[in-house]
């Protein structure tokens, strides 16, 4: 072979490695990209792509890109990511109700509350309604809201909602004291911030029915609780929401309700994808719901990937907007005025 061929050869061979190296090897670091999409310390340095988008070859920022990555673990736990995409807001009413563990019926709502994730302000509005509200039921009759659920359960109760506030309901999730208690065991500890006068409550046994080992009326403190943050266990946290005597009454009950609520998904809202995942799969069952586990993966999967942590916290009736009354000859009730309280439920979900 002659000495200008020997060069001629040597030269193709080398343009043909180039061509290689700048062509086949970053399409397969592209792909190697998708493949290790699963790591929660996914490189910034990767390009992605929206997984949620519609033809899914909408490029994103790093900071983006890192999230995505993240909640690709959703979507391989079969989360439903599609449940946000009927309408800007979605509205859970969240149902605690009076059932003890001797009870095997439904009994009233000791709590209702609305938890509304608004897409377009990335923003979650959580509404109290206060159980002693006497209004027209959706089944034609008047009385107290607790009611409507033993009488209907969920269903009635949300079109009882929907009938006198404008507000649609979208899913319902409920639980009981004892299924509130294990769900928590599972959950673990979950901080809360106390006054002074709620940790002196809940450490005076006299107070607290509910606690294991001890008999009611036993004023021996159990607990060393304090003013400041306290991480509640699941019967502490239990004692938490259903104080009432000689502290604010019901009005004071619900605001701790809702501080409950704020403080449990901010827990949630901290854990990794993959202990969140393994959390709902694993602990689903202590909810009644008419949603299934993909489901409930879906709306974390949408409030991750938008790193929603605002909460606002509401309570209907508004102050000025209610009467104390005795119905029925011995019911103590709130006759609220619904057309004031409808605009202002409204006003708080929908923003108009």
């Amino acid at each position: 072979m002659g000495r200008f061929e020997t060069i001629r050869r040597t030269r193709f061979l080398v343009i043909t490695m180039c061509f290689i190296s700048m062509v086949i090897l970053p399409a397969c670091g592209r792909t190697m990209s998708v493949a290790d999409s699963d790591s929660d310390n996914a490189s910034g340095n990767d390009t992605v792509y929206d997984v949620s988008s519609e033809t899914g070859d909408a490029p994103l920022t790093t900071a983006q890109g890192i999230l995505q990555k993240k909640a690709r673990k959703f979507i391989k736990a079969n989360a439903d990511t599609s449940v946000m995409k009927d309408g800007d807001i979605k509205n859970i009413l969240i149902v605690g109700q009076d059932r003890r563990e001797e009870n095997k019926a439904e009994m009233r709502s000791d709590s209702m509350m609305i938890f509304s994730i608004n897409t377009t302000t990335n923003e979650i509005n959580l509404v109290s309604l206060m159980r002693d509200m006497y209004l027209p039921c959706a089944d034609g009759k008047d009385g107290m809201i607790n009611m409507t659920y033993l009488n209907g359960g969920a269903e009635l109760l949300s079109q009882t909602i929907e009938m006198n506030f404008g507000v649609h309901i979208d899913n319902f999730i409920e639980t009981d004291f004892w299924r509130f208690m294990e769900l928590y065991d599972h959950i673990g500890p979950v901080e809360v911030e106390l006054t002074e006068e709620e940790a002196v409550y809940l450490n005076d046994m006299s107070h607290n029915s509910r606690v294991k080992y001890y008999d009611y009326g036993d004023t021996k403190p159990v607990w060393t609780l304090f003013a400041g943050i306290n991480a509640l266990d699941a019967e502490q946290m239990l004692s938490f929401c259903r104080i009432r005597q000689n502290i604010g009454g019901d009005w004071a009950r619900t605001d701790r309700q809702r501080r409950a609520i704020i403080a449990t998904f901010q827990k949630l809202n901290s854990m990794s994808y993959t202990e969140l995942i393994r959390t709902i799969q694993d602990n689903g069952h202590y909810l009644s719901t008419d949603m299934d586990i993909y489901d409930m993966l879906g709306y974390f999967y949408w409030l991750k990937k938008n790193n929603i942590t605002q909460i606002n916290s509401y309570r209907i009736p508004v102050d000025g907007t209610y009467s104390q009354e005795i119905r029925e000859e011995v019911l103590q009730v709130l006759v609220p005025q619904i057309e004031p309280n409808r605009q202002s439920m409204r006003q708080y979900i929908y923003g108009y």
